[in-house]
């Protein structure tokens, strides 16, 4: 048994067309509409590059990476042939080494992005591989597609402050961990825990990137490792001690480069190599690293500490050193780093009680990204949890939770909930500031910017909950306006059965009807919300939470239906109104719904199932 919340979500599809500024032609007395300015990116040179065009098989050269420490070494390179159309529009060079060192290892991950001369021109980067391939044989990506990546213009950080692709990819992150659904927001279900990635296939893959982790509980790390391996990410713990901060400062051909997702008391770096540096740009990888388009994270240079030789998969042990930029393109071909500007995180604190043990308090910073700022933050507060807490026992856990959003007053969450197995790794995806989070970064009203989120988790040991297994009253005919007395049969965990009631009085507005009584916990249950038509609105929404947890919640069908309309509830309207109202007005602000009476009793401990019943209601005298 798991207590878990139900959440019931609006989702809004709004399509705005794009207005190309060149070929508007706005009606007399109108405005043009302009598309937004994009920031101006030099056009990188092609010059001492070798196009795709020129490269043979039998082409000798040379590639570089860091075998150790922060030196940049060579190996050699011998074009194999090229696989012509390998990726939509693309083609890749396929590739041999003699190396002594990859002859050990293979073709390692964190080798992704090494940059491959022939000739003593650029050629591209070291960036696919074939899973436990005896030889280091590879597949380059031809720099002309990382540099057409390079070039591309960018919106700018206030016209992307979550990344707005709205890629498969992101979803399916977010699908796999934790319980999220494909909207990015937390299921009503309890959620199955996440099948174990599957063997790599025969076929020609990324050479994968290595998501240091230092930090994170076992647990957590395993959550990640289910969530990330179809993406190329294999998070790896104890391969490095975090940010170190002393070391280059800047990104050199064939060094090392860390992408930041999380920072702080807990980190999570994705590293690989730089292919070529012009200027204040970076290109890296060869391949994507979520395939997001443009989005903002910090970059970092990074000590390898050895190569760790794998008949599965062999990598890069390897530990960040210093903030040296900012991610701001992320796609098929390489990602793009600017060293010329620097991004903020954003914070995060988790304070745990549990019990007798002293407070436990972590301090982070996660990756801002509607997709991935959810999960991020639900690693650390379940890591940090497992950590100060890892019993794998019945508990009671309160979280106290904030959430503070730019230019607004900071909402603020209170949940009870029961686990029987501690801090599980899901269980916090279904508290307060978690469901608040969805709902904002998928707002379609506002770009919004977090600035905060806080957590603080008490932990009370004990199976101090019970389910509901049965409902009965003295009959099913009763008179409006008469008291009447619900019997709740429930089961408390690993204890007997009890028997509580819970009184109500029957509507006279039901005389003549059915009336069916649904007996749900509190956390179950919502007080009616009208259909937000701003951001304002979804947060005044998010003031007005779930019942608690231990209470119930008995919910009464009314008879007549009522509309939300421009944010406003109107209960109990004549079909006659809510129909002309739907003529007259678009329909994204009329939207009707079944009126609901909502009494609410003690329960005494955390309560969990749902019972109803149906009255027959006599006539008035």
């Amino acid at each position: 048994m798991r207590s878990t919340v139900l959440v019931s979500a609006l989702v809004f599809l709004i399509s705005t067309p794009v207005l190309d500024p060149a070929a508007a032609r706005a009606a007399p007395g109108e405005p043009r509409v302009r598309a937004p300015a994009k920031a101006a990116r030099p056009t990188l040179s092609r010059r001492n590059t070798i196009p795709l065009s020129e490269i043979k098989p039998g082409m000798e050269g040379y590639g570089l990476t860091v075998f150790e420490g922060t030196k940049v070494e060579r190996f050699h390179v011998r074009v194999v042939g090229i696989l012509k159309k390998m990726l939509p529009r693309q083609d890749i060079v396929l590739f041999r080494s003699d190396d002594p060192r990859l002859k050990h290892s293979g073709i390692v991950r964190g080798m992704s992005g090494s940059p491959v001369y022939l000739n003593g021109r650029l050629a591209g980067a070291v960036a696919y591989g074939w899973p436990f391939s005896k030889d280091p044989i590879g597949g380059i990506t031809p720099i002309e597609y990382m540099m057409q990546v390079g070039d591309r213009p960018l919106r700018g950080r206030d016209q992307t402050p979550f990344a707005q692709a709205d890629t498969e990819v992101s979803r399916q992150l977010l699908a796999r961990a934790f319980g999220l659904g494909p909207d990015g927001r937390p299921t009503g279900a309890t959620p199955k825990a996440a099948p174990a990635a599957a063997a790599p296939g025969p076929g020609m893959q990324r050479v994968g990137i290595p998501l240091n982790l230092t930090g994170f509980h076992p647990r957590t790390v395993e959550e990640l490792r289910k969530t990330f391996a179809p993406f190329g990410l294999e998070p790896m713990q104890g391969t490095g001690g975090g940010e170190e901060g002393v070391g280059p400062a800047k990104f050199e051909n064939g060094g090392s480069i860390g992408v930041a997702l999380v920072r702080g008391d807990m980190s999570a770096v994705g590293t690989g190599t730089v292919t070529h540096v012009e200027g204040n740009t970076v290109l890296a990888f060869g391949h994507p690293m979520f395939g997001v388009g443009e989005w903002y994270l910090p970059v970092m240079t990074a000590r390898v500490h050895t190569f760790m030789p794998s008949i599965a998969a062999s990598f890069k042990m390897s530990s960040p050193l210093v903030e040296a930029g900012a991610l701001v393109m992320d796609r098929q071909a390489a990602i793009v780093a600017d060293m010329g500007q620097r991004v903020d995180m954003i914070p995060i604190e988790v304070t745990i009680n549990a019990g007798a043990q002293p407070t436990r308090v972590f301090k982070a910073e996660v990756a801002r990204h509607k997709f991935l700022t959810p999960m991020l933050a639900g690693a650390v507060v379940m890591s940090a949890g497992m950590e100060a807490a890892p019993d794998l026992a019945t508990a009671v856990v309160n979280v106290d939770s904030m959430v503070k959003i730019k230019g607004y007053d900071a909402l603020h969450f209170h949940d009870r909930l029961f686990t029987i197995d501690g801090m599980s790794p899901r269980i916090l995806a279904f508290s307060g500031a978690f469901r608040a989070m969805h709902e904002i970064l998928f707002n379609p009203f506002e770009k919004v910017a977090i600035e905060k989120l806080t957590f603080k988790v008490n932990i009370a040991y004990g199976p101090d909950a019970a389910e509901m297994i049965a409902l009965r009253v003295d009959s099913l005919e009763v008179d409006p306006g008469q008291k009447v007395n619900l019997y709740v049969t429930l089961r408390q965990y690993q204890g007997s059965e009890y028997v509580v009631t819970v009184p109500f009085e029957v509507p006279k507005e039901y005389a003549g009807q059915n009336l069916w009584v649904e007996l749900v916990p509190g956390n179950f249950a919502r007080p009616p919300l009208a259909m937000p038509e701003t951001l304002r609105g979804i947060l005044e929404n998010l003031r007005k939470p779930p019942y608690p947890s231990d209470t119930f919640v008995i919910s009464l069908m009314k008879p007549s239906d009522g509309v939300s309309y421009r944010g406003r509830l109107m209960p109990e309207l004549p079909p006659s109104a809510i129909d002309t109202m739907r003529q007259t007005t678009s329909l994204r602000r009329v939207d009707s719904f079944r009126s609901v009476t909502q009494i609410v009793r003690p329960a005494g401990r955390v309560v969990v199932g749902r019972q109803s019943i149906t009255f027959k209601v006599k006539d008035l005298p």
